[in-house]
């Protein structure tokens, strides 16, 4: 449930049989808005632009091959050192060194325990 300075009221439903629901059910009957989805919130919001991660294939900009083997093997699903070193099969010194060089040039980011996704441009999607 959400009060707004302009004394409106936003409220999600429950059940007609459920005695937890009355505050609710009756905000509604009385005039708040019936929150059924996210959409209903950002629309009371007037957040209708939102940026979310657009999946966009890199060139990869690597003189090195086996960084570019390495970079074959990640994707936006964080994935831990252990499995990218099996699924490449290289040696863990050089997948962790090659890791590092890749964060250093902007193309992958460890985000936490050793887990590592490649680096996607953002844009802006408007409306759904």
């Amino acid at each position: 449930m959400r009060w707004s300075r302009t004394g409106k009221c936003s409220a999600p439903t429950g059940s007609i049989y459920s005695p937890m629901s009355r505050l609710t059910n009756r905000l509604i009957q009385e005039g708040a808005k019936l929150v059924s989805n996210v959409t209903d919130i950002l629309e009371e919001l007037n957040l209708t632009a939102v940026a979310r991660q657009v999946p966009m294939p890199l060139p990869v900009e690597t003189d090195d091959d086996a960084e570019s083997v390495l970079l074959a093997h990640l994707n936006d699903e964080p994935r831990h050192i252990d499995d990218i070193r099996r699924s490449a099969d290289i040696p863990i010194a050089s997948v962790s060194s090659m890791l590092t060089m890749l964060e250093l040039k902007g193309q992958v980011r460890q985000v936490g325990c050793m887990h590592y996704v490649r680096l996607r441009e953002v844009s802006q999607v408007y409306g759904n």
